[in-house]
């Protein structure tokens, strides 16, 4: 991996004129220990004016399965199932209508031929017209979100058969990171044509004097943790080797687009958010205060994760808001460690409140909003199943349900989720 970096750098004297970037990032501090050691009632319209609930469609050929990931593209809600379920969902990616929740198109199908991907997962465009697949051998298949095929080309950097973290206009953006190794986080840009134009170290590996003991890779614990959202589409990782501490990361890229059109990146259990582009240096956006409670990139793979250490496992960005999960150590079922809250970009402040309690419906009356995805248009979009749904009845039994979850609450069959659209 060193020596791809050093050769992604050399390249950058000869093809850095193809890039270009915006530099006008500014600082803004996030309060997460002070707002957690005061959390307090948080309410959906602190975030947005009107909700509206958009079940989605189903149908045996387009059943949401029981392990998916939802994006937005356009004017589309497309479901990536990565999980079994009902026949006919376990490798698809279904696109239905924001609007109205109507089942639209498949897109791509899982397979070995030229046009088939390996796995659902698909990264956009910053555009949001294009989605890249990994396909084939070493090749990105390219569909748009109706369904047409739009052709392959070879990956050629830096691994064969790699998905980009982002691709903008026609520059493939990588992320590389290290796991179960000192953590790290460059950005490399690569053109059309397989020629990288630009390497950019974002967070370097942290000097230490005790290095990260791989050991053999016996014994070998998974741990997992979810995103503290509702139907979070987030959550983090960590590998135990026997005695030694654990070596966690993120299950989510470490890129994201942001509204503007940016990209910002941030490593897992570091406190900085960045903006980054090629042809310039990345520049600190965002940067969270933990207090003495930090669990930080340096002390991954050297100590286990605390009761005490803070853990981002949420983050969603939209155009004037930061929305956080935050936890207090590793999993757990404790209302009084688990965190949800944003800040506002615009005034510089921190709020948290209890992640059970979520963002109070003060629009509807009806169950707390955890947003789970942010829009191109503005929106942040919560996710309701039906289990969701029959729990609060049963908890609130004079609660006025809204006709849309009414009728799926009582649906006889086990119906695709339902969509909470702030505006």
């Amino acid at each position: 991996m060193k020596h791809l970096l050093y050769a992604a750098a050399a390249a950058v004297a000869v093809a850095a004129s193809s890039c270009s970037g915006n530099d006008d990032a500014v600082m803004g501090r996030i309060d997460v220990a002070s707002a957690i050691s005061s959390p307090s009632e948080l309410k959906v319209s602190e975030i947005g004016k009107a909700i509206r609930y958009v079940p989605l469609a189903t149908g045996d050929s387009f059943l949401v399965a029981n392990r998916w990931k939802l994006r937005v593209v356009g004017d589309r809600a497309v479901v990536c199932n990565t999980g079994s379920s009902a026949a006919g969902a376990g490798s698809s990616v279904l696109a239905f209508d924001l609007a109205d929740g109507r089942f639209l198109n498949h897109i791509g199908h899982a397979g070995q031929d030229p046009e088939a991907y390996r796995r659902p997962e698909f990264v956009t465009d910053s555009k949001g017209h294009t989605l890249f697949f990994r396909g084939v051998g070493d090749s990105l298949v390219r569909y748009d979100v109706d369904g047409r095929f739009l052709g392959a080309a070879p990956t050629s950097f830096p691994a064969a058969g790699q998905l980009p973290a982002a691709v903008v206009d026609t520059m493939r953006v990588y992320a590389l990171t290290g796991f179960m190794e000192v953590p790290y986080l460059s950005a490399v840009f690569v053109g059309p044509s397989g020629v990288v134009a630009d390497s950019l170290p974002i967070v370097r590996r942290a000097a230490a004097d005790d290095p990260v003991d791989l050991g053999s890779i016996g014994g070998i614990t998974v741990m997992k943790t979810p995103g503290l959202m509702r139907n979070s589409q987030q959550g983090l990782s960590g590998l135990k080797m026997d005695a030694r501490p654990a070596s966690y990361r993120s299950d989510d890229a470490p890129l994201w687009y942001t509204p503007e059109g940016d990209i910002h990146a941030m490593l897992a259990f570091s406190d900085t958010i960045f903006s980054v582009g090629c042809g310039r240096e990345p520049r600190p956006v965002m940067v969270m205060d933990f207090g003495d409670r930090a669990y930080t990139a340096a002390d991954n793979g050297r100590r286990d994760i605390s009761d005490d250490d803070l853990i981002v496992s949420d983050i969603i960005e939209s155009s004037d808001k930061l929305f956080l999960g935050v936890r207090k150590g590793w999993r757990t079922d404790d209302d009084e460690r688990n965190f949800i809250g944003y800040y506002d970009k615009v005034s510089g402040t921190t709020r948290m409140t209890r992640a059970a309690d979520g963002f109070v419906d003060d629009l509807t009356g009806f169950m707390p909003f955890y947003p789970v995805v942010a829009a191109p248009d503005g929106s942040l979009i919560g996710i309701l199943t039906q289990e969701d749904i029959l729990k609060w009845i049963e908890e609130h039994p004079d609660a006025t349900v809204p006709q849309q979850l009414q009728a799926v609450a009582d649906s006889e069959e086990e119906p695709n989720p339902v969509l909470v659209i702030l505006k």
